[in-house]
């Protein structure tokens, strides 16, 4: 099935010439196309004309994709990041209790000094 047939069921695929407008269009997009080599340019606008399709049961596409040692590395990072949020939550209260007792500590000192000043004996 050639692109002419697939536009016929899937319109919002582009031709290669407006692909290549949209990306030219774009200094970013532009740079970083001209840093490919060009048979990856030619890969990847066959693939976004439907010309090709992407190799999903190509080994790297498949390992990424089924990877179960990836959910469970996932699943352990973000208990590691929900511990140390944690630990970050209970280091904030402790820093904001010791603030606190500094702050009475120095009201505490003011008002003996004040006392003393006035010869108040406490």
């Amino acid at each position: 099935m050639n692109n002419n047939n697939l536009k016929q069921f899937f319109p919002v695929i582009k031709t290669r010439e407006q692909i290549l407008t949209e990306i030219l269009s774009n200094s970013a997009l532009s740079e970083e196309f001209a840093k490919w080599p060009t048979y990856h340019q030619e890969e990847f606008l066959d693939m976004c004309t439907g010309t090709k399709g992407i190799k999903m049961l190509y080994a790297p596409y498949f390992k990424e994709i089924f990877n179960a040692e990836a959910e469970m590395q996932l699943a352990d990072t973000e208990k590691q990041l929900a511990d140390a949020e944690m630990q970050l939550s209970n280091s904030q209260s402790e820093l904001d209790a010791r603030a606190e007792h500094a702050a009475l500590l120095a009201e505490q000192a003011r008002l003996l000094k004040l006392a003393e000043e006035n010869g108040i004996q406490t």
